[in-house]
């Protein structure tokens, strides 16, 4: 400031001055905390460290003035105690084939934390170092040990030089993961994909929150971190909702087929006929809870999360229909009729859709062919006594006629009910809501098609059961608030030429913090 000279000009005058021994400079180095406003990024602080310096009075060699110690320049001395960037430089490059955080460098080689990474970037625009953190679009974040970084062999040519210190560092992650979960995530995420790769599939969001049995917020950072560390793996949104994932190495004609099949498998499973045969269910549970005076349910652990404890998986002696060897039952619950008496049994089984005889034998040949509801006869296989069918159906065919063997003809309510097979109806569950009070507009399918889910189906009979002339307004801001689950499984049955929608990973502040 005094002199008017730029910096660099400043700094090798001084330099110059202290080797000729002309000056004294201080031992040790001051700390001063500097303030900077930066304009829209606001006050900015720095802790900046620098030397004093002082005329050297006489043949004087040492001085201390308000406790700070002054000393001459000596070659033999300034010789014997390395620089730092030599000493990091030594250390990664006499290490070269291994892998080191940041960190790591700090605590090996007893220097601040503030001296490893700009030496390291000079070495890095040098060519000598490599680093790696999480790779965004336009820069790059570091781990939480610090950036990791390795020494490039340049004897093995410059490409492989580089491959190698790739491979170095990804061994070097691998190595972390028993200490840091979310690496350990990272790579089961990218040993997945790879999997799926090799057999030209793409994953769910949903698949891989099943293996890595986590919550979803730590997912997402998992898949977030895992597309910054490597690029070839790329997301597409199929209907812009459902989140997959796969290898960009994926031909294109693979890809499309693969993105084609999961799409049908999201129309099949996520539809609106899927969506309201479940609430179906849940709302003959329902009712069953309510007018069913000491019903006690089976439950049933099960390995998926998605399943119900109520729904109950019996196993088959034999197959019946598509079920091989074992059949899942909606609900089974147990009425005591008195004391000193056996329970009924009640099994009970949902369908949404049109009922025929074929879904009712199907169900019965269930009954009889199970190891918890069938027994051995001297007339072959038979339903136990005590068990009762419980048959639920959305509409039961008017104009189908069973004949039997003698030619008796019966409609499908006579044939069910001598195969000893009771039926629930829609019109029943209807006029059970009409005795209540609710408006006859508000029915059963009104709300299966209204609603959610399960959850939701039995929160809304609450609130309409206990007040039934508010059930319209109830159902009314239902179908208002799941006015997006309608529109997705709108645009599920709309065909549409795109296949998918390629994603971007982005992260947030405060995901970056974290």
């Amino acid at each position: 400031m005094e002199t008017g000279l730029s910096a660099r000009s400043v700094e090798a005058a001084i330099r110059r001055l202290f080797r000729l021994q002309l000056i004294l400079r201080s031992r040790q180095r001051s700390r001063i905390q500097q303030r900077q406003l930066k304009g829209r990024r606001g006050l900015v602080q720095n802790l900046r460290r620098f030397h004093s310096y002082i005329l050297r009075p006489g043949d004087i060699d040492k001085l201390s003035i308000n406790g700070v110690d002054f000393e001459l320049y000596h070659e033999d001395t300034q010789l014997q105690s390395p620089s730092k960037a030599s000493r990091i430089r030594e250390f990664v490059e006499e290490n070269c084939g291994k892998a080191y955080f940041s960190t790591e460098i700090v605590q090996s080689l007893r220097v601040n934390p503030a001296d490893v990474m700009p030496n390291v970037r000079r070495f890095e625009k040098q060519g000598l170092v490599f680093v790696r953190g999480y790779r965004e679009a336009d820069r790059e974040s570091p781990f939480a040990k610090g950036y990791l970084l390795t020494w490039i062999d340049t004897a093995l040519g410059r490409d492989a030089g580089i491959r190698k210190a790739i491979e170095v560092t990804g061994e070097r992650l691998i190595d972390e993961e028993d200490r840091n979960p979310v690496v350990r995530r990272i790579r089961m995420i990218r040993d997945l994909i790879v999997a799926a790769s090799v057999h030209k599939e793409i994953l769910s969001k949903d698949f891989l929150r099943d293996k890595l049995d986590c919550s979803e917020s730590e997912l997402d950072r998992a898949i977030l971190r895992t597309m910054q560390l490597y690029s070839d793996i790329a997301e597409t949104k199929l209907f812009d909702s459902y989140p997959h994932f796969y290898l960009t190495t994926i031909p294109d004609a693979d890809l499309s087929a693969a993105i084609q099949l999961r799409e049908n498998y999201i129309r099949k499973t996520k539809g609106a006929a899927n969506r309201t045969g479940h609430n179906f269910e849940s709302v003959i549970s329902w009712f069953i809870e309510r007018t069913a005076t000491g019903a006690k349910f089976w439950t049933q652990q099960h390995r998926g999360k998605g399943m119900h404890p109520r729904r109950i998986t019996t196993h088959l002696i034999r197959s019946v229909g598509d079920r091989r060897a074992n059949a899942e039952l909606d609900h089974v619950w147990e009425v005591s009729p008195g004391p000193l008496q056996p329970p009924t049994v009640f099994v009970l089984e949902c369908k949404s859709t049109v009922v025929n005889r074929r879904t009712l034998d199907e169900f019965q040949n269930i009954l009889r062919y199970s190891l918890d509801f069938g027994v051995d006869t001297p007339d072959g296989r038979a339903i136990r006594n005590g068990v009762v069918g419980v048959f639920a159906g959305g509409t039961f065919d008017p104009r189908e006629r069973i004949r039997l063997k003698d030619g008796t003809v019966l409609t499908l309510a006579q044939y069910a009910a001598r195969c000893n097979i009771q039926l629930i109806r829609t019109a029943d569950l209807n006029e059970k809501l009409l005795q209540r009070g609710v408006d006859q507009k508000i029915t059963v399918q009104r709300i299966c098609r209204d609603c959610r889910n399960e959850e939701e189906v039995k929160e809304v009979l609450d609130a309409i059961w206990e007040s039934p002339k508010n059930a319209t307004s109830i159902l009314n801001k239902t179908a208002m608030k799941n006015r997006n689950i309608f529109e997705l499984e709108h645009k599920l049955t709309t065909p549409s030429t795109v296949t998918g929608k390629i994603v971007t990973p982005t992260i947030s502040p405060q995901t970056a913090s974290n």
